[in-house]
């Protein structure tokens, strides 16, 4: 199985913010092409570990899950750790009931914000997508993970993007994202 690094990011234009958010925090996310396409997280941990046997876990690669619901499209960053209580996210963060939380559904394949199908959805979204496409993210609290090298999909809509992702530490997908969009990104810390 072979992996190839590569240090100049072949982001779209509009995700030019990854890298310099990233340079100013003092990282340098990898982009990883794969020698075979993935859609799915265990997908992703099965090739990293056939390369790097030991070194990644399940909780490392990182999705992000995009939900409609009362006219809005929201993203939820997570580790695969299977079920998400969204209703309780929702309700915390947007300060409303469960009942009205329970509105919000995960995104049909064509209904996706753009430059993401099924298989690609990233935490970094176009840069013109937030606040018009995207209403909010919300990037869930993992003390575990802080720090951590963490695999994600970098977005796209074609075969090459099934065999990328980014290596960066779980941290720094808030920091990137709040220094890029401030208020339209949330922290949800699990209570």
């Amino acid at each position: 199985m072979q992996l190839t690094t590569q240090t100049k990011l072949e982001l779209d234009l509009e995700q030019q913010y990854v890298m310099d958010h990233a340079k100013l925090l003092g990282l340098e996310p990898k982009l990883i092409y794969h020698s075979k396409s993935t859609s799915t997280c265990q997908e992703k941990l099965d090739l990293l570990q056939e390369t790097h046997p030991g070194d990644w876990t399940l909780n490392q690669m990182v999705k992000a899950l995009y939900f409609r619901g009362h006219g809005e499209l929201w993203g939820i960053i997570t580790p695969e750790e299977g079920r998400i209580p969204t209703e309780d996210i929702f309700a915390e963060i947007l300060g409303i009931k469960h009942k009205k939380a329970k509105g919000y559904r995960p995104c049909a394949a064509e209904r996706l914000p753009l430059h993401m199908e099924p298989g690609t959805c990233t935490p970094f979204p176009l840069a013109s997508s937030m606040g018009y496409e995207i209403t909010g993210l919300i990037v869930l609290n993992k003390p575990e993970l802080q720090g951590r090298l963490v695999d994600i999909s970098v977005g796209g809509i074609h075969e090459k993007s099934h065999r990328t992702s980014m290596h960066l530490p779980y941290d720094a997908i808030h920091s990137i994202l709040k220094a890029e969009f401030d208020d339209y990104v949330h922290l949800w810390k699990q209570q």
